[in-house]
């Protein structure tokens, strides 16, 4: 039997079809919501021009398993930021092609520059050049509570300083366009605030214009410079976190740009009487496999 919502959403349809308004997006009830009721396609041909993509609690809306949703969001000649100020699908951030997740595309899907984003891991704030197409894809299940990501069209990247929670959650930041080469003459300005006292960064991926001092392009967290390909791996240890990171790039050439991860470490400080010995022993099980081994001497009773 056809559900009174359903019968409502034709009716309601059929309606505006007479007077020639369109039905997408006229109703998301508790049944199969074709395309996550997203438009097919926003075209944003002024500045301050902007649209919000959304999904909530989608399974609460009976989605079927691996249904794909997809919005393609155009500014011709343009830049468009994104800024997410919600994400969590349900899983880990390890995708997998059974995960709940959200591919992001740089020039349409029939290109390779994408990243996917699974979990609770994201990035606060990306920038594109003419067009990104946002692809979310339920998975198996579709349990998250989903995310807010607010689309605008703006003149550069990176036009005002960004503050950036720290918390234990593991954070990303990417270089403006990535994985397309960055662009010129940018100045992008970062703080990292949060209650914690060891704030680690990362690179997962860094191509930068190399020179020996670091003059032409450079990535710096306060202090430190970084520019070419070496691992970023940066503790920065206070009462409180507050840390700058900045991105200038000069008018020449331009690499892929970079991607940090950042987050409040725990502390794991051991103190102890006696003769005490920490060392540390590699594993083989992969980039984060490692444990302390810790011998401790008695030297007496008490």
């Amino acid at each position: 039997m056809t559900s009174i919502p359903y019968l409502v959403l034709i009716m309601t349809c059929l309606a505006g079809l007479f007077w020639g308004a369109s039905c997408e997006g006229a109703y998301s009830g508790n049944f199969l919501i074709e395309n996550c009721n997203w438009r097919r396609r926003h075209f944003l041909n002024n500045l301050g021009a902007k649209v919000n993509v959304s999904i909530a609690r989608f399974a609460d809306h009976n989605l079927s398993r691996n249904l794909t949703c997809i919005t393609n969001i155009y500014a011709l000649e343009g830049y468009l930021r994104l800024k997410v100020s919600r994400f969590s699908l349900l899983g880990s951030s390890s995708c997998r092609t059974s995960s709940e997740r959200l591919k992001i595309f740089h020039h349409g899907l029939q290109t390779n520059n994408y990243i996917t984003w699974c979990g609770e891991t994201y990035a606060e704030e990306l920038y594109f050049k003419d067009t990104v197409v946002l692809e979310y894809n339920t998975g198996l299940h579709g349990e998250g509570d989903g995310f807010d990501i607010e689309v605008s069209r703006v003149g550069r990247p990176c036009g005002n300083v960004q503050t950036l929670a720290v918390t234990n959650k593991t954070r990303l930041l990417y270089s403006p366009l990535y994985p397309d080469p960055y662009p010129h003459r940018l100045d992008c300005y970062y703080r990292l605030l949060g209650p914690g006292k060891n704030l680690r960064i990362r690179s997962l991926s860094h191509d930068i214009e190399w020179d020996e001092t670091c003059d032409y392009d450079v990535l710096q967290i306060n202090q430190r410079k970084f520019c070419g390909s070496e691992i970023i791996d940066v503790l920065e240890t206070a009462q409180s976190t507050d840390t700058s990171v900045t991105f200038s790039t000069d008018g020449s050439y331009a690499g892929a740009g970079y991607v940090l991860e950042y987050f409040n470490e725990q502390d794991l400080s051991v103190v102890c009487d006696g003769d005490t010995s920490l060392n540390p022993i590699d594993l083989q099980g992969g980039e984060n496999s490692h444990f302390i081994e810790l011998k401790i001497k008695q030297t007496g009773r008490r």
